[in-house]
């Protein structure tokens, strides 16, 4: 990784920590640039307004859930082990660094974020729900996962629970994204012990 890959890299780390904690308003590129030992204008240079800077953000996350769940998409598995995965995922995220999740943020911040940002995450959501049904119906077809309903249905169901589980457990401790995770797996007849399978 040269200087530039890395000055960029370490750039939108910090700036995916700011846009999870403050949301997208929350922060400046002085806010980014003083910790890193950096001047704005390498900010700049790399991203040369905020909204291609939360357009990256948005995008790195994407890729992130491509490279995590393009096996599972193109060739299907284990149902239970992938909903598991990412269970898992979205609670040691919420519980390491008390966040919400990009689609969260773009939530809370919709109208009033640029439409670029818009557009990205849009995709961002598309993305996670056709990973979901794909989830559910796989899932239901091999046994694995029994639930009442249309997967699209079901998908919707599950994530307003995680995202509203998410923001709450920000106040109220992780015990609230941990219960409602719990009650998902119950729901679903996902043993809590899959994941160590």
């Amino acid at each position: 990784m040269n200087n530039r890959t890395d000055t960029r890299e370490r750039i939108l780390d910090s700036a995916e920590q700011l846009l999870a904690t403050r949301g997208y308003h929350g922060f400046s590129y002085q806010d980014i640039s003083r910790p890193l030992g950096i001047k704005n204008a390498a900010v700049h240079y790399h991203f040369p307004t905020k909204a291609d800077l939360g357009v990256a953000i948005v995008r790195r996350y994407r890729d992130m859930l491509k490279a995590a769940s393009d096996g599972f998409m193109k060739f299907g598995g284990s149902a239970r082990l992938h909903l598991e995965a990412y269970l898992d995922f979205f609670m040691k995220e919420a519980c390491e660094n008390q966040t919400m999740c990009p689609m969260g943020v773009l939530t809370a911040d919709y109208f009033s974020i640029p439409e670029s940002m818009r557009e990205e995450g849009s995709k961002l959501e598309q993305e996670v729900f056709a990973m979901l049904i794909r989830v559910l119906e796989v899932g239901r077809e091999q046994g694995e996962l029994h639930f009442e309903g249309e997967p699209r249905t079901k998908a919707v169901m599950m994530m307003s629970v995680l995202q509203g589980a998410r923001q709450l457990a920000r106040m109220m401790g992780s015990d609230v994204l941990a219960t409602a995770i719990e009650e998902l797996r119950r729901e679903l007849y996902v043993e809590p012990s899959t994941a160590a399978a």
